[in-house]
C-alpha cells in the first residue's frame, strides 16, 4: 500500500514566522546607528562664511571717544592771530555746540562769539554748523556760519560770514586740542580778515 504524501503547511509557516524577526533585526541595525550619529551641522561650530554672514565688526574706541565728545553739548575757546588790511592782531572765540552723531559723518550745529582785536576792534556773532570726518584719532573738520557783525569805533554793522576747517585730536571723552584756520568777513565794511590758531575744547 503507498503511503500517502502529507503537506504539512504548518511546519513551513513555523519557519517562516522564526525567520522574519530575524530579517528585521539586521535590516533595521543599520538604520539605528546612522539615527544615533549627531548630523554635521551640530558637530561642527557655525563658520559666519559659510552661512553667508558678515561678521560683527569690533567697536572703535577712537571713533567711540569721538562720539562721546560731540554728542550733546560742548564748549570750545579758540583763541589766534588774525591777519587782514595789511595789519594783524590777536583774536579770540567762544563755540557752543550741540552734536549729531550721522554715522559717516558728525553734524555739530551751535553759535560762535568772537572779538578781533585789531584798529577798530570787531564783535561777531552768527550760528554755525560744523561737519566733523573721524579718521580714527586725527578728526579734520569744516564749518561756516552767517551772523552780526560790529565795527566797534564807527558803530557799524553788516551781515558777518565765516568759512574755515582745520583739525582736531581728542586726548579724552572731554578735553581735545587742535588747530583751525578761517576767513571772516563783514559785507558792507571793509572788514575781512584771515584767522589761525589753535583749539582748547572742553565737553560739558
Amino acid at each position: 500500500m503507498q503511503r500517502p504524501v502529507v503537506f504539512a503547511p504548518s511546519s513551513f509557516g513555523t519557519r517562516a514566522s522564526a525567520t522574519l524577526p530575524l530579517v528585521l533585526a539586521i535590516a533595521l541595525v543599520p538604520s539605528s546607528a546612522t539615527a544615533a550619529e549627531p548630523p554635521a551641522s551640530e558637530t561642527q561650530e557655525t563658520d559666519p562664511a559659510a552661512t553667508g554672514q558678515e561678521p560683527v565688526p569690533k567697536a572703535d574706541p577712537h571713533r567711540a571717544r569721538i562720539a562721546g565728545y560731540y554728542a550733546g553739548f560742548h564748549g570750545g575757546i579758540s583763541p589766534g592771530v588774525v591777519f587782514g588790511n595789511g595789519k594783524a592782531g590777536f583774536a579770540i572765540a567762544l563755540h557752543l555746540e550741540y552734536g549729531f552723531d550721522a554715522g559717516t559723518v558728525i553734524i555739530a550745529p551751535g553759535v560762535s562769539l568772537g572779538a578781533y582785536f585789531l584798529d577798530p576792534n570787531v564783535y561777531v556773532g552768527m550760528p554755525t554748523a560744523k561737519l566733523v570726518f573721524p579718521i580714527e584719532w586725527f578728526v579734520p573738520f569744516i564749518e561756516g556760519g552767517a551772523g552780526v557783525g560790529q565795527l566797534a569805533q564807527s558803530s557799524t554793522t553788516g551781515l558777518a560770514l565765516l568759512a574755515g576747517g582745520g583739525f582736531m585730536i581728542h586726548a579724552s571723552p572731554s578735553l581735545a586740542l587742535g588747530v583751525e584756520a578761517g576767513y571772516e568777513t563783514i559785507l558792507g565794511t571793509d572788514f575781512s580778515v584771515i584767522t589761525l590758531g589753535p583749539i582748547f575744547a572742553l565737553s560739558f
